[in-house]
Parts: structure tokens; sequence; C-alpha cells
């Protein structure tokens, strides 16, 4: 028998465009970002964050640069990274302590 209690909720995430905080937890945040065009500044970086693709389609960018992002990969960002945004058509993941 398996005990389930400690299983997380299924979360419902939005289709529509835009940031979507799907856990805020005591140590750490996880927020969806959904892009149909365009480009959208990420949440404040406190220390630090991951970021993952969950599709093909986006470019993170910073001041100084860009990159483009492939469907599961994942990027670490140093909470010194200054401005980020992403651009482009598509769905990433952003976690964060707190």
């Amino acid at each position: 028998v398996t005990d389930l209690s400690f299983a997380p909720e299924p979360g419902h995430w939005d289709e529509k465009p835009g940031t979507t905080r799907m856990l805020d937890k005591k140590y750490f945040s996880l927020d969806l970002i959904s892009l149909e065009e365009g480009r959208t500044a990420l949440p404040e970086l406190t220390d630090f964050g991951f970021l993952t693709a969950l599709t093909d389609g986006l470019t993170l960018q910073w001041d100084d640069g860009e990159v483009r992002m492939g469907k599961g990969e994942s990027f670490f960002l140093p909470g010194a990274s200054g401005r980020l945004s992403l651009s482009g058509r598509g769905k990433a993941a952003l976690s964060m302590p707190k």
C-alpha cells in the first residue's frame, strides 16, 4: 500500500501568457512562465535561481548578451546576474530559494 499523503497536489497552469506561481513554500518558490511572442522580465533573484526550458523557442537575455534555450536545458542564474528576461515563444520553469 502506498501512502500518498505527502504527494504534491496537481497544479493547474493557465495556458494564457504570463507568470504563474505554482509553489510558494518556506524555502523556495516555483514560477511557470509562458510566452506567446515577445519579451517578459524574470522575477528579481535574491540569491540564485534555476531556469529550465520546458519547450524550444525561448531566449534568455541579460544586459550583455543572450542564449537560446533548448527544451530540457537548465541554467543556473546567480543573484548578481542583473536584469534577466525571456523572449520568444515557449514555456519555462524558474525555481528560487527564499
